[in-house]
């Protein structure tokens, strides 16, 4: 009994030190990240920029609209992101369009209604194929209001989206 508990010893203590889930950390979602989206007849490309002092740009772009190529960026958000739980929070979420949609630059978008109140969003998420590949999923309900006293509860359908990791984006056609 004694040699079969000595046997067994080493690899009681080798499973014992390692964690049974990795910790989701801000650092594992730093850099950019694309998913391509087909809905009806519209191509979308929606990216995040997840920065290391826990900001984030996001951007959905419009890559063809029934065989028409490229025509631009639809919006653009800016923000913070946490991880606590296993859940992704964006929060102080600034929202963006382009002055000419079909002519948008990066650089020169209109900020919508900066009074408008916005509740954190929230998503689940998990990883993939050795990091390159985020899985985030959404669900639940969101807010939004010009104040406290005018926010509305809006319903969030869930979705999710598949997310692999680039290091570049070319925002031209």
């Amino acid at each position: 009994m004694k040699k079969s508990l000595l046997f067994l010893a080493p690899f009681l203590l080798l499973f014992s030190c390692m964690d049974s889930e990795e910790s989701l950390s801000p650092q594992l979602l730093e850099g950019m990240w694309v998913s391509k989206t087909v809905e009806e007849d519209i191509t979308y490309d929606y990216l995040f920029k997840f920065h290391p002092n826990e900001t984030f740009e996001s951007y959905v772009v419009i890559k063809e609209i029934e065989g028409e190529n490229y025509l631009g960026i639809e919006e653009y958000v800016t923000g913070n992101f946490s991880i606590r739980d296993g859940i992704l929070f964006l929060s102080n979420r600034r929202f963006f369009y382009p002055e000419n949609k079909f002519n948008p630059n990066p650089e020169a978008m209109i900020e919508k209604d900066s009074r408008i109140k916005r509740a954190n969003k929230k998503m689940a998420l998990t990883f993939e194929n050795n990091k390159e590949v985020l899985v985030m999923a959404f669900a639940g309900y969101d807010a939004e209001g010009l104040n406290e006293e005018e926010l509305v509860m809006v319903e969030v359908i869930p979705f999710s989206y598949t997310f692999q990791r680039i290091t570049d984006y070319d925002f031209n056609p």
